[in-house]
């Protein structure tokens, strides 16, 4: 313990939990805990050792959880499946976020999701891509062929969403796990399907980027029209390109949970 902050290492030993730390005022037992101990900024990590300690956010640290912001997602324009899930009919439901995201440079865009029909090219499944001026981020969508298309607005005024497309061809009712990693270092993109590497793209002008909302469901955050006919079950954004070992890792995560 220094100046009122401690770190420790917890290690997973069998089942499928881990305990943290509680003190409690029995030295024989834990039955009735009268004294409680409180977390403050708590910060969470998934490393081998624990990381010194800061009073600042640790987002920009690798392997950190920042646990201090959360965003409403506006769920009115969605329809629901018996189990009362939450499902896209393809002609009027999309989610987007209430809070705005500036998602700058390399990046990962991450999905499982399933086709339940025929594409409405771009038809978007994940996305904060701005398709009026100025043209701007990126987004994942379902495009003709029944082919995954990145969606990517360009400094120069440009976009494209239906060119730069996986080789990989979707299957109705069949779920999959996608990736579409953004690289600025070398300026490419790389799609992943269920872990593996499926095409990779050189970009010929520089991808622009502004702060819009996260959308799933439809083309753009803003756009009415392009909507997808399916299930998406993980959405995620990443502000940083994922290695290959950390995607194939999210896959064997999700394989067996979606019957991937």
């Amino acid at each position: 313990m220094q100046d009122g902050h401690f770190a420790s290492n917890i290690v997973k030993s069998g089942g499928n939990h881990v305990h943290a730390w509680f003190i409690y005022h029995s030295t024989t037992g834990v039955s009735g805990l009268n004294d409680y101990f409180y977390y403050r900024d708590y910060q969470v990590e998934v490393n081998s050792t624990a990381s010194p300690y800061t009073p600042s956010s640790r987002s920009n640290t690798q392997g950190l959880m920042d646990l201090t912001k959360t965003s409403n997602i506006d769920m009115t324009n969605m329809s629901y499946d018996t189990t009362g899930q939450p499902i896209f009919d393809g002609t009027n439901d999309y989610l987007v976020t209430d809070d705005n995201f500036l998602i700058n440079g390399s990046q990962t865009w991450e999905i499982v999701a399933m086709s339940t029909g025929a594409p409405d090219s771009p038809a978007g499944i994940l996305t904060n891509h701005h398709f009026q001026s100025p043209q701007s981020n990126f987004g994942i969508n379902y495009v003709s062929g029944s082919r995954l298309g990145a969606s990517i607005g360009y400094t120069d005024g440009s976009r494209e969403y239906a060119s730069k497309n996986t080789s990989y061809v979707i299957q109705e009712n069949v779920p999959f796990h996608a990736i579409l990693k953004y690289d600025s270092s070398n300026n490419t993109i790389e799609w992943f399907i269920n872990g593996i590497s499926d095409s990779t793209y050189s970009l010929s002008a520089t991808p622009n980027f502004i702060t819009q909302p996260i959308c799933s469901g439809r083309w753009t955050p803003i756009y009415n029209d392009y909507y997808f006919n399916g299930e998406v079950y993980v959405g995620k954004v990443y502000g940083r390109a994922l290695t290959s070992d950390e995607i194939k890792q999210n896959y064997n995560t999700y394989k067996n949970r979606f019957n991937l």
